[in-house]
């Protein structure tokens, strides 16, 4: 082309001449495309796969984008809220690990008056008036201090069995 253009070829010449390369180079294209448009089924069915690939890719990502812009369903509950409440559910296990440390708790609060017992001439009447005072306490008290003293006056009651 470029030894035409210095022998003076004319730019009519040269669009006929570009006419002709694109031509040929876009044929098979060409020929493509006009396949594809006689089978309009065939075009839909792979853009639907296509479609499907990438929504499995874009809906998560879509979710978390509403989400963070809060255009989210009204029943969405934080990931936060969800790991609060998995951490509340414990097992039997934690359960009763709890349950006794609250006990050794209450024992460490209630030594004093086990050991008045133990070191008591008459073990078994001083347990019986422990018992008793405890039980006039619980009586006097109100809903939440009444509860606690409840458990207190219980676990006496387990730990003074003996004497009573």
């Amino acid at each position: 082309m470029r030894r035409q253009y210095l022998e003076g070829i004319a730019w009519g010449d040269a669009k006929k001449q570009l006419f002709e390369y694109l031509d040929a180079k876009l044929s098979e294209p060409r020929n493509r495309y006009n396949e594809l448009m006689n089978d309009l089924g065939h075009v839909e069915d792979v853009l639907q796969k296509g479609a499907e690939k990438a929504r499995a890719q874009a809906a998560p990502l879509l979710e978390k984008v509403r989400i963070a812009a809060g255009i989210r369903p009204l029943t969405y509950v934080p990931a936060a809220v969800q790991t609060e409440a998995k951490k509340k559910e414990k097992s039997a296990e934690e359960l009763a690990r709890a349950e006794e440390g609250r006990r050794r708790a209450i024992l460490l609060q209630l030594q004093p008056l086990l050991d008045e017992v133990a070191n008591a001439e008459d073990k078994a009447a001083v347990a019986r008036a422990i018992v008793a005072g405890k039980t006039e306490e619980v009586e006097n008290l109100k809903k939440k201090a009444k509860q606690k003293a409840q458990n207190e006056l219980d676990l006496l009651r387990e730990e003074l069995a003996a004497y009573l």
